[in-house]
């Protein structure tokens, strides 16, 4: 999660085609934990990256792969990964990344 929390932090150089298959790779996991019933130990450090990655500039390819992660935040979201007050933060969250 250390190099996630790095493409995440503004200024940093990304490669843009890591920063989309590092990305997808999270959604796809996110996916997979809540389809197996399962949840990750370090559900406060996934917020707190999330809420770091939408906080960043992010061109037409990225906004899609932000957009592809949200989905699957949305859905931990809904069935209780995070306290409320995290859920209904990256809900907004979500609803404004759709709105893009």
């Amino acid at each position: 999660m250390e190099l996630l929390f790095w493409h995440a932090q503004p200024g940093n150089h990304r490669d843009p085609k890591e920063f989309y298959n590092n990305y997808l790779s999270l959604s796809r996991g996110i996916d997979y934990a809540l389809a197996n019933g399962e949840i990750p130990s370090n559900v406060h450090e996934l917020y707190l990256l999330v809420k770091q990655i939408c906080q960043l500039k992010h061109d037409e390819r990225s906004q899609a792969t932000v957009m592809v992660l949200m989905v699957s935040i949305k859905g931990v979201c809904e069935i209780g990964w995070f306290q409320i007050k995290e859920s209904e933060e990256l809900l907004v969250i979500v609803d404004e990344v759709g709105k893009v």
